[in-house]
């Protein structure tokens, strides 16, 4: 396998972008480079629908928090993403587009914008916004963060939450939030809203399934 150099991913609830690059058999494709599945060395960002930050990444056994610009440096694959303590999802390779979406993470199809648990996250990420405006980017205040691991934590099974236990939670961490900071921007978003958002990121990503993304094919 070839080895190749990147010099920056964007990773989202909604996508990873890898571009710009160095190496043997290096290039661009209307600004994202050619990239190995393996061993990626990378400036990555981590979005949902906007830049993350506050949100923590493992790459392989490296821990590392988003800066405020969403930025961390990440050496090598497995890359995954938590929102606290709860284990957002991963992947063991960069896909052939160069992008990788919450729907890479939990490894359905990039069409299903509409899928239980991609929604659900979509839906409380951008509900703890901390300026409520989740299309200029996320930005995840640690004090949040850990008002969300009262109800989310490394036990929490996603898929056996319903969407009215999330938009409990998302209320709860919002009120307790306002009960400390008055001045607390954070507003729940809705069901419909949170997809609208990851439909806006995803509108032109081709619709892998996680099989075709493995195996390469786009």
């Amino acid at each position: 396998m070839q080895n190749q150099s990147i010099n920056s991913i964007i990773i989202s609830t909604l996508m990873i972008l890898l571009s710009a690059c160095g190496g043997e058999e290096s290039g661009t494709l209307k600004g994202v480079a050619r990239v190995s599945s393996i061993n990626v060395s990378a400036n990555s960002v981590i979005m949902n629908a906007g830049a993350i930050s506050g949100l923590k990444v493992i790459c392989n056994s490296t821990e590392l928090t988003t800066s405020t610009d969403g930025s961390i440096k990440c050496e090598e694959t497995p890359i995954t993403v938590y929102l606290g303590k709860f284990k957002v999802g991963y992947v063991n390779s960069i896909p052939v587009d160069r992008l990788v979406y919450t729907q890479d993470l939990l490894h359905v199809t990039r069409a299903d914008i509409a899928h239980p648990e991609v929604t659900k996250l979509s839906m409380i990420l951008q509900s703890l916004d901390k300026d409520a405006e989740p299309l200029n980017g996320i930005t995840l205040d640690s004090s949040v963060l850990d008002l969300l691991g009262s109800h989310l934590n490394s036990s929490t099974i996603l898929a056996n939450l319903t969407f009215d236990n999330v938009e409990s939670i998302i209320e709860d961490v919002i009120q307790t939030a306002l009960s400390q900071d008055a001045n607390s921007k954070l507003k729940a978003v809705s069901y419909d809203t949170a997809q609208s958002n990851l439909a806006t990121s995803v509108a032109n990503a081709p619709a892998l399934t996680y099989d075709q993304r493995t195996a390469g094919g786009i």
